[in-house]
């Protein structure tokens, strides 16, 4: 039995296997699973109790003298590799905070198996904040993130990362009424598709981009009705901040159009674990573009 051979059969690993034939199962040694598919990448995803004890045990498992100098490598590299997605594995788990929470729900097996895969395989320590928090927020209401949502957070670029920061932070959401008005009011700055948004690094070449990974809806030119309370205060916020709305004239249009972007609802389920911040320069404008029509009353 070669070295790989001994550390399955002994530590009950097992790992998923992309090769040339797809969906073939077999089974070599104890415990270990290897999952044959296409594109022939092999992706280890699961490990049982890696400890640094067990790291150290494994690493001392006797190599005959007929072992090739290759075998060894690759023992040594598959350590290596393990060490690395259980450190991430935990950093995640860690910065969730599960303890703190309470009445916590089941998480369904499969977007946990997904969620596990993925966290294991980022590094980025703010990848990391956004996995930790849907893990938190999948504990407290299971159901909340989808397994999409999940792929599409594994395939972010750090580029579109930082764009979609940059969206999020001048998008308009209404607390009170969930993700119904969530959006980017993008009237003020003029037409997104002639680069009206280009000042705040959201140029339309961008805004594709963000289309491209899934995060925003196509139509650049749709608009929602806009009904404001002729009587009563509408707190809202752009990004970090936030803001009260009421009307100054019992006159002015009650439902007027308004331009938006949309996001997908991957997108939404994303900006709800961000850290939003502020553009000041959307601010101002906006403020601008909404005083003849409203009276802003700015809130702490």
């Amino acid at each position: 039995m070669n070295f790989i051979n001994k550390i399955f059969e002994k530590f009950n690993l097992s790992f998923m296997w992309k090769g040339n034939k797809k969906k073939i199962v077999k089974q070599t040694g104890e415990g270990l699973q290897v999952h044959q598919e296409q594109n022939g990448i092999t992706n280890i995803f699961q490990i049982q109790n890696l400890t640094v004890t067990k790291i150290e045990e494994i690493a001392g498992i006797d190599i005959s003298q007929d072992q090739n100098l290759l075998m060894k490598s690759a023992g040594q590299r598959f350590l290596a590799e393990q060490n690395t997605r259980q450190e991430n594995l935990k950093n995640a788990v860690d910065k969730a905070e599960l303890n703190t929470i309470t009445n916590p729900q089941e998480v369904e097996k499969d977007w946990f198996l997904k969620w596990m895969d993925i966290s294991q395989t980022v590094s980025r320590e703010n990848v990391q904040e956004i996995l930790a928090k849907i893990l938190s927020g999948e504990v407290k209401a299971s159901g909340t993130f989808s397994i999409r949502t999940l792929e599409i957070l594994k395939n972010l670029s750090k580029e579109e990362l930082a764009l979609f920061q940059k969206f999020c932070d001048i998008s308009y959401h209404v607390p009170l009424t969930g993700n119904i008005f969530t959006h980017v009011i993008c009237e003020p700055f003029g037409n997104p598709g002639d680069n009206g948004l280009a000042p705040l690094g959201l140029s339309y070449l961008n805004l594709t981009i963000l289309q491209d990974a899934g995060l925003i809806k196509t139509d650049l030119n749709s608009w929602i009705e806009f009904q404001i309370p002729q009587i009563l205060k509408l707190p809202f916020n752009i990004g970090s901040s936030k803001f009260v709305l009421q009307t100054t004239d019992v006159t002015t249009e009650s439902k007027p159009h308004v331009k938006v972007i949309n996001f997908t609802n991957v997108g939404l389920e994303l900006r709800s674990v961000l850290d939003l911040g502020t553009n000041p320069e959307y601010n101002t404008k906006f403020l601008d573009w909404v005083n003849d029509k409203w009276k802003m009353i700015p809130t702490l």
